[in-house]
């Protein structure tokens, strides 16, 4: 039987007891019993369904653990969004689990700033924590990565009933843009997942879905879907955008447009496709008095008057609106390099609009036909992220910007910050680490020692996601309501916590109440709240019933269902997206210093730095450059000669908010005008692999935002290159000395 078909749920089965930090045990059942795949290492093991927590994408997951050790991670086949696929970082967590610098102690300053930080008992530490709670009038922070978590939401609750709490997210850059963006054509926000498997053509405006973007499984896996599942179409996909990027390398042809004027193509194509909707009488869901009213907004928009500041011919403009008339439904994916400058939400807001009309032609040719997918109850899904996450609201740039401006005003006595190292990720413009040395207590719950960790004034070792209580609810589809469980697989590798409990332990020698002892209490809480309407839950289970039943699935979703196409939109709501028709130029930091555009992008196996610690994820060839084990910084050969500077060569790029050094590596793939510089490199304190790898691009961000949503604007800065002496060699697959410098590790 073929295990990414069939998910085998099995009799409970007796499995050995992990006992965690806090007393608890790891529960005695086996949520999923499914055959290892031939190939595999062939001594017994048990398989757990959990999610894994690398990022923020949500991908269920099974663990294989052989005499309580894990030792493989594969997708979970019955999940809605990785249908059994695995990205490299999620393979990689086993490692980050035993890995050797992980945190063993509690570590605390008790000289106060400036002191040594020195290792403490967990009762101590615990006591102090609650003691600053205590005495902070409830000026209490909190600052996650963005992701939506049991911890989040047991901070929120804890807290957040004291008008001086603050709650924020440092995630990845653009996400408000994307939900500003949505709430024009949704009656709620909710990020968009196009659907690409479906769809006989697909265009990428500067989407880098393998990379980056919403959850790379999942848009590998309909890319996949698109490309071959279809016995009688094969999709195909075009990339705008100004560097060819592993996504783009996978289409059928890259457009290299210039930095910014992505919203320009999206309207000019729009342009094309409504004229052409009047003429031949298409959609007719659509009234012909807003479709007249469409014309009049875009007509500034033709392909003639774009192609000179789009560089795309008015021909190649016509030809890429082709397949939205005649092969509807065609999709349209917006990405970093239309979130990422200070027009942003107007272009996703044209990307939008492109694919609602393609929509309603696609449904009068029948192109479009009922799926099977799961159903959406967007007022759920906001009722139970008041218990497992973040609002919206409090996931935005412009409130870490305030956040740490009020940090720095003193304003907060108390921060806890938990999974994330905005000390190193954040443009530096923002001076997150000055802000922090202002704040009289800072609290970090973190696996390893990081440039954040090591400004901290308590830091709190927690349990790695393998080993660990917690739940998700991640952002998928639409309104679609989708409860990650993540339980302990495995014994505690460290004597950390589970920051989960540790919150709810010292909240409570603070003074707080809480109902729950601990972790596993607050989502078992959870479960019983919201069981009447997790439908797939057998009725007739017990609350212990339940329970088992969800971690053996590795969480909560709903059935897929049949989806009907949804009914067009009201005359009314289509006449108001005339007013999403524009694409403001966007703004940039001018000047005769800084000629070229700055492309900061994250590679795919090292995120914004999390992986940067993994030898197995630094040895791991990019997918275009095949460069492993060091930082660079890509120019085109022509940009390159001009200059006069060679492959392997250092060199300096400079902005208004700071420079920073490495290697050049001239790359065909990018615009002249356009310098591309992965992130994640330049730790100066994260474990022997990492530091000092490199240099940190983010000292070259301004604090630029997208005018509408206050999104970082991390792609609108602009920038000087200058040779700064020196070279080095610069390692490829197959190098022997990258080989050489890879870690040794047997599970």
């Amino acid at each position: 039987m073929d295990r990414r078909s069939f998910l085998k749920l099995g009799a409970l089965t007796a499995s050995s007891s992990a006992v965690g930090a806090c007393g608890q045990t790891v529960q005695k059942v086996i949520p999923a019993l499914i055959p290892a795949d031939d190939g595999v290492n062939p001594v017994e093991g048990r398989w757990f369904a959990t999610s894994c927590m690398e990022c923020n994408a949500g991908c269920g997951v099974i663990v294989r653990t052989v005499n309580g050790r894990a030792k493989k991670i594969e997708g979970n086949p019955a999940h809605p969004v990785n249908h059994g696929k695995a990205c490299a970082m999620g393979q990689a967590a086993v490692r980050r689990a035993y890995h050797a610098d992980r945190l063993k102690a509690p570590l605390l300053r008790k000289g106060g700033k400036g002191s040594k930080l020195e290792e403490v008992t967990w009762d101590e530490a615990i006591k102090v924590l609650g003691e600053k709670i205590s005495k902070a009038d409830g000026k209490v922070f909190y600052l996650n990565d963005g992701v939506n978590d049991a911890l989040a939401g047991a901070a929120k609750s804890l807290f957040g009933e004291n008008p001086a709490f603050t709650i924020a997210s440092n995630h990845a850059p653009g996400r408000e843009s994307h939900f500003a963006a949505g709430e024009a054509y949704l009656d709620f926000p909710s990020m968009p997942f196009p659907d690409i498997a479906n769809s006989d053509f697909t265009l990428l405006f500067g989407a880098d879905v393998f990379e980056s973007d919403r959850s790379p499984v999942y848009f590998a896996r309909v890319f996949g879907d698109s490309r071959r599942s279809r016995p009688s179409a094969r999709g195909r996909f075009i990339y705008l955008g100004s560097r060819l990027s592993a996504t783009a390398a996978a289409c059928d042809k890259w457009l290299p447009v210039p930095p910014g004027k992505l919203g320009l193509v999206a309207l000019a194509v729009a342009h094309v496709v409504v004229d052409e909707v009047i003429i031949r009488g298409l959609a007719p869901s659509i009234p012909r008095n807003t479709l007249s009213r469409w014309m009049e907004a875009l007509k500034q928009y033709s392909p003639e008057h774009v192609e000179k500041e789009t560089e795309l011919s008015a021909e190649i403009i016509k030809r890429l609106a082709r397949p939205f008339i005649e092969e509807a439904p065609a999709v349209a994916v917006a990405g970093d390099d239309v979130a990422g400058y200070t027009n942003g939400t107007p272009t996703l807001k044209a990307v939008s609009f492109l694919n609602m009309v393609s929509f309603e032609i696609g449904r009068e040719k029948l192109r479009i036909k009922p799926r099977r997918d799961p159903a959406p109850d967007p007022d759920l899904k906001n009722r139970m992220l008041g218990w497992v996450g973040l609002p919206q609201s409090q996931q935005s740039f412009a409130k870490l910007k305030k956040l740490t401006e009020d940090m720095a005003a003193g304003a907060y006595n108390v921060g806890l910050i938990a999974h994330t190292n905005p000390v190193f990720d954040t443009p530096q413009a923002l001076n997150f680490k000055a802000a922090m040395a202002k704040t009289p207590f800072t609290a970090v719950f973190a696996l390893f020692m990081d440039e954040t960790t090591a400004d901290a004034d308590l830091v709190l070792p927690d349990h790695h996601w393998l080993e660990n209580w917690s739940a998700q609810i991640p952002e998928f589809a639409p309104g679609v309501p989708v409860l990650n469980l993540v339980q302990p697989v495995i014994s505690p590798f460290t004597a950390a916590r589970n920051s989960l409990d540790v919150i709810i332990e010292a909240a409570k020698k603070g003074g707080i109440a809480s109902p729950y002892a601990n972790g596993e209490q607050y989502l078992k809480a959870f479960i019983a709240k919201f069981r009447a309407e997790m439908l797939e839950i057998p009725q007739q289970l017990s609350a212990v019933g339940a329970w088992d039943f969800l971690l053996q699935r590795g969480g909560w979703w709903p059935s897929d269902e049949e989806v009907e196409p949804k009914n067009p939109p009201t005359t009314d709501r289509l006449w108001e997206l005339k007013d999403s028709l524009a694409a403001p130029a966007p703004a940039f930091a001018e000047g005769p210093n800084f000629p070229f555009h700055l492309h900061l992008y994250q590679p795919v196996s090292r995120g914004r730095g999390k992986g940067a610690n993994l030898g197995m994820l630094q040895e791991m060839p990019d997918p275009i450059t095949t460069l492993m084990w060091q930082h660079w910084i890509e120019l085109n050969p022509a940009t390159a000669e001009k200059l006069g500077i060679k492959e392997g060569d250092l060199i300096t790029v400079m902005s208004a908010a700071g420079s920073m050094t490495g290697p050049a590596f001239p790359y065909r793939g990018i615009r002249p005008d356009v310098i591309a510089i992965p992130i994640g490199f330049g730790h100066t304190n994260y474990g022997s692999v990492a530091t000092n790898r490199g240099d940190n691009p983010m000292k070259l961000l301004g604090l630029a935002v997208d005018e509408k949503s206050g999104a970082l604007a991390w792609r609108s800065q602009k920038v000087g290159v200058k040779k700064a002496g020196g070279s080095v060699a610069m390692l490829r697959d197959a190098n022997p000395k990258g080989e050489y410098m890879g870690e040794a590790f047997n599970l």
